[in-house]
């Protein structure tokens, strides 16, 4: 019996799309397409390539006309590898906890947290506390995402070995302390 080839490319393509890392990957990108679409809408209105049209807004509202798009763009395309690291989190997050109910905001900071570390060491800045807006900005997006991927898997793993969890008890403490010092060593 022959092997249809193009059956052969529908079950590998099925594969990969139920793949588990794809699924958390995509699910992250869903969360983040508000801010992706405001910022291609700024990007598309402070660019758009018609004369008449950046004239018109020159007009309206001044030569710096452009600042406002700006602002948007610095708040969501400038910044968005970070915020991709954060929902990677909370989605490795989801599908862990659809499975165990462990931790649900630990993974998200985690992620974040290790992303932020990981530019500052790649490149150090002369300005104290801080990473290159270069790794923010759609350039480090892949990194962000496989960062963000190890660090919360790792996470989580850690998290899962009771020996790594601090114990606090005490009668009159808040539950969010217990839980915040049970993701201490693990983070």
């Amino acid at each position: 019996m022959e092997k249809n080839p193009e059956n052969l490319a529908i079950r590998v393509w099925e594969k990969v799309v139920s793949s588990r890392h794809l699924s958390i990957i995509r699910n992250a990108l869903t969360l983040t397409l508000p801010l992706v679409i405001a910022g291609a809408f700024a990007v598309l209105i402070n660019n758009l390539p018609i004369d008449f049209y950046q004239e018109w807004m020159i007009r309206l509202f001044g030569e710096s006309w452009q600042s406002f798009g700006g602002y948007i763009y610095n708040g969501t395309f400038a910044v968005i590898s970070p915020i991709i690291a954060f929902t990677i989190g909370h989605s490795v997050a989801e599908d862990y906890n659809a499975r165990n109910t462990l931790n649900r905001i630990h993974p998200n900071i985690v992620a974040l947290v290790s992303f932020s570390s990981l530019m500052a060491i790649i490149e150090p800045l002369t300005v104290a506390y801080s990473i290159s807006y270069r790794w923010t900005g759609i350039h480090g997006m892949f990194l962000g995402i496989i960062i963000a991927l190890a660090a919360s898997h790792l996470f989580l793993h850690l998290y899962s070995v009771r020996q790594l969890r601090l114990a606090f008890f005490s009668e009159d403490a808040d539950e969010t302390i217990p839980y915040a010092l049970h993701g201490l060593l693990p983070g």
